[in-house]
Parts: C-alpha cells; sequence; structure tokens
C-alpha cells in the first residue's frame, strides 16, 4: 500500500501528465488551424474546446510548484543552494534550447540571421517565433523569487494572504477578463489599469499561490460533486467565453488567455479533484511516471515535431481534427523519445532536459 507521502507524489505524476497533454493538444490545434478555418462553425467549436483544455496546462505546472515548493523551510545556505543547483541549472537548460530553436527555426525558413536579433532573443528581449518560448521566461523570472516567497508564508502563515490574494486576483484575473469583453463590444469603455502587479508575479505568482494554499487545504471541506460542478462550468463559461463574440464577428484562436477568471476557477478546481486520486498503481502508474519524468523535455521539444509535420499533413484530404490529433500524436511520441536519448548524454543530459534521476 502507498504511504500518503507516495500517493502525493503519484497524483502529481498524473496531473503533470495531464498538464503536458493540455498544453500539446492546444499547440497542435494552434499549429493546425488559421483564423479563416474557424469561419466554419465546428471548426470553431473544435478549436474553442481544445483552447479550454489546452490553458490548463499552464495553471497546473504553476500550481504543483507553489504545492511543492513553497512550503518548505528556507534557510540562507537552502536558498543559495536553491538559486545555484535548480535555478542556474534551469537558465542553463533554456539557454541551450534557445540556440536549439534558432537552429531550427533558420533551417525551416522562419529564422534570423541578424547577429542583433538573434542575441536579443536569446537574452529574453524579443519573441522567438515559436509559441511555447514565452514560458521559459517567465518561469526563470518566477522561480526566482520562490524561496524568498515561501519564508515569507512560513513566517506569516495562509490566513494573511486572504487581503492581498483579493487584492491582487481583482486586478489581474477580473480585470483582464471584463477588459477583454469590453474590447469586442464597448472599446471605449475599456479599463487602464495603473495598479502595479509587477512585484506580485501577476497572474502567475497567484497561481503558485493558489497550489500552495490548496495544499493547506483551502477546499479541503468541498465535495467531490461541487468540485466536478465548479469545474464543468467554469470550463464552460471559458468556451461561451470564446465563442459568443465569434458570432458578433470577433473571432479569434488565442481569445482566451491565463488571466480569464473562468481559466483560473477551472483548474483550481481541476488541480484539486486530481489531488484526490486514489489506487495509481500498475502498469498504468508506470507509463504515467515515465511520462510525467519527461514532461518538461516533452514542452521543450514536442513543437519541433508538430512544426516538422504540419507540411506534410497539408495536402492530405483528411479533417483537421485528425491532423491536430496526428500532430498531437508526433510531438507527444517525438518528443518522448528525443527527451529519452537526450537524458541519456553522459554529465551533459541532465542539463539538456532538466531531468532529474
Amino acid at each position: 500500500m502507498s504511504t500518503v507521502q507516495d500517493q502525493h507524489i503519484r497524483w502529481i505524476d498524473l496531473m503533470r501528465v495531464m498538464a503536458i497533454s493540455a498544453v500539446m493538444l492546444c499547440h497542435a490545434s494552434e499549429i493546425r488551424y488559421e483564423l479563416a478555418d474557424l469561419a466554419y462553425l465546428p471548426s470553431r467549436y473544435f478549436v474553442f474546446v481544445c483552447h479550454v483544455i489546452g490553458r490548463l496546462g499552464v495553471p497546473l505546472f504553476m500550481m504543483i510548484s507553489g504545492y511543492l515548493l513553497l512550503d518548505r523551510e528556507y534557510d540562507e545556505a537552502a536558498v543559495k543552494r536553491f538559486w545555484t543547483r535548480k535555478w542556474l541549472k534551469l537558465l542553463a537548460c533554456i539557454g541551450i534550447w534557445l540556440v536549439i530553436y534558432e537552429i531550427f527555426l533558420f533551417a525551416v525558413g522562419r529564422g534570423t540571421a541578424d547577429p542583433l536579433k538573434i542575441v536579443q532573443e536569446l537574452t529574453f528581449t524579443s519573441k522567438i517565433d515559436l509559441s511555447q518560448t514565452w514560458y521559459l521566461g517567465t518561469i526563470l523570472g518566477v522561480y526566482a523569487l520562490i524561496p524568498l516567497v515561501a519564508v515569507a508564508l512560513r513566517k506569516f502563515g495562509s490566513k494573511i494572504l486572504v487581503f492581498p490574494f483579493i487584492l491582487f486576483f481583482s486586478y489581474s484575473f477580473v480585470y483582464a477578463t471584463v477588459n477583454s469583453l469590453l474590447l469586442v463590444y464597448r472599446p471605449d469603455l475599456m479599463l487602464e489599469s495603473r495598479f502595479d502587479l509587477a512585484f506580485s508575479g501577476g497572474v502567475w505568482g497567484l497561481y503558485l499561490v493558489t497550489g500552495y494554499l490548496l495544499k493547506k487545504g483551502i477546499l479541503k471541506k468541498t465535495g467531490n460533486i461541487l468540485l466536478l460542478t465548479g469545474f464543468l462550468a467554469s470550463s464552460l463559461m471559458a468556451f461561451m467565453y470564446m465563442l459568443i463574440p465569434s458570432f458578433d464577428g470577433f473571432i479569434n484562436n488565442s481569445f482566451i488567455w491565463y488571466d480569464n477568471v473562468f481559466i483560473y476557477f477551472s483548474s483550481l478546481f481541476c488541480f484539486e479533484l486530481i489531488s484526490r486520486t486514489e489506487n495509481i498503481g500498475g502498469k498504468f502508474y508506470s507509463a504515467v511516471r515515465f511520462v510525467a519524468k519527461y514532461a518538461f523535455p516533452v514542452f521543450l521539444t514536442h513543437i519541433i515535431f508538430m512544426l516538422s509535420l504540419e507540411p506534410l499533413l497539408n495536402p492530405l484530404g483528411m479533417p483537421g481534427s485528425v491532423k491536430t490529433l496526428l500532430l498531437f500524436i508526433s510531438g507527444f511520441a517525438g518528443g518522448l523519445v528525443l527527451s529519452k536519448l537526450l537524458s541519456m548524454i553522459p554529465k551533459a543530459g541532465s542539463y539538456i532536459t532538466y531531468v532529474k534521476e
């Protein structure tokens, strides 16, 4: 029988698999469908569903980090170890992949030969033309302060978070959600926030703290039926949030973002439901554990396989949903195989993949 701690690890592994799957589904649909394709209503339904599912991935990853890393004791030596052994290693891994992305984009005709532009892209001062690269700079920025936030939380406790959490939540999620709708229906009334959220980490800091609060049991008294109802309702609202404006001519396959209040609650309820998963074992867990172990390197590598396969699928007369599925499978399978092979490189493997043996 699993211990409580072992069970925690097992459901977290399951959540990592679900999160990386959600991210790849979103990317596969983005690669396959152009805005023009969304004029066809069934395609619009399919893409919006993919986005609602896909937008759960990053919040779940952030909540996992908050759950695991914010409820720890850090003294000065532990903080320094975190920065030197974890953060700097993560920086090295991301730096390696930024170089790989530059080479890949140049090889497929989407890169740049401008040395200044390359330096800007490698130093996070300019955007790289790959959908997932925005997240790499985000996690570097957020993770750098995790030990200091953990020290503060341990000193003051979770109840002290009520006031700042509500304040920053309002100016992050509620503000962004309302403003997106005003952009469609009343752009003349769009809000302009003068409240600086930088020190809070914005929505990413709130997702991290949410993971910590979930570990402290903020939803432990909430029944599974109520959690499931909340998850389905918030997911439906996220879908309708994209669908209704599309009937008024505002069709955008990335209309909903992680600062949407419905995505927040959907991921919140999803996390708590998964955390209650029991009896994960046998061959199923072995497969889950394998995928979870390589979730981050799969995140880094999957886009290469998807973009390489996409031109080969274009001439084929098959539904877009089938092509999306094939892109998803190629990213998943190719990413896992490549990640496993890279992790086996002596000494350098763990830096390239950020996998811990």
